[in-house]
């Protein structure tokens, strides 16, 4: 038999009676033999296609992971209309925010900048940014922004965005804590001057 162009096995037969395997029985043997070898490379295709499978499913449950425990909250959407895709954890536990409740049209954009002027204004940067970004591949990175939490209270962050494909990848660092401690060492030494 004959497998992927190697010899794997030979199949041999004897028979005491002469001219036994006449022409036509050892067609016939030929064609078993490639019938075999034809159902070993079924099977062998399809335990190679199912391990490809699960190796691709265990990468991406992996990258899931991986995406659900960053410690920096992230953000995917869509680049060819903004929607919001996904959230991990930390976004979550940062805004405040469920990713049921941003996954309608422009909510994250609503919810996080209420303030009309600047959310128009950061909506025309974050379509300038996609464009360099796809354009060249870097990362783009925000100024401290002030975003609104799901609570009300502002947070203080930073944010980078990246484009993969079609998806607009979005991290925010918090800096809120940071600053209001900033804040409350200026104005304790203040009462020092």
């Amino acid at each position: 038999m004959v497998i992927a162009g190697k010899t794997v096995a030979v199949l041999s037969f004897n028979s005491s009676e002469p001219d036994f395997f006449n022409d036509e029985l050892r067609q016939l043997m030929q064609e078993t033999a490639h019938q075999v070898a034809l159902a070993w490379e079924a099977g062998q295709a399809v335990r190679e296609r199912d391990s490809e499978f699960a190796l691709r499913r265990e990468m991406e449950t992996r990258y899931q992971r991986i995406f659900d425990f960053s410690p920096a909250a992230i953000q995917l959407h869509a680049i060819a209309d903004g929607h919001l895709l996904s959230i991990n954890r930390a976004h979550e536990s940062t805004f405040g925010y469920h990713q049921d409740e941003l996954l309608q049209g422009d909510a994250w954009f609503d919810l996080a900048y209420p303030d009309a002027v600047i959310r128009g204004a950061v909506r025309r940067k974050w379509l300038h940014d996609i464009e360099r970004c796809r354009s060249t591949g870097i990362i783009s990175h925000s100024p401290e922004l002030t975003l609104r939490a799901k609570d009300g209270s502002p947070r203080i962050v930073r944010g980078a965005m990246s484009v993969a494909g079609e998806v607009a990848i979005v991290s925010w660092i918090d800096l809120t804590q940071m600053r209001n401690q900033e804040a409350a060492l200026r104005k304790s030494e203040s009462r020092f001057l």
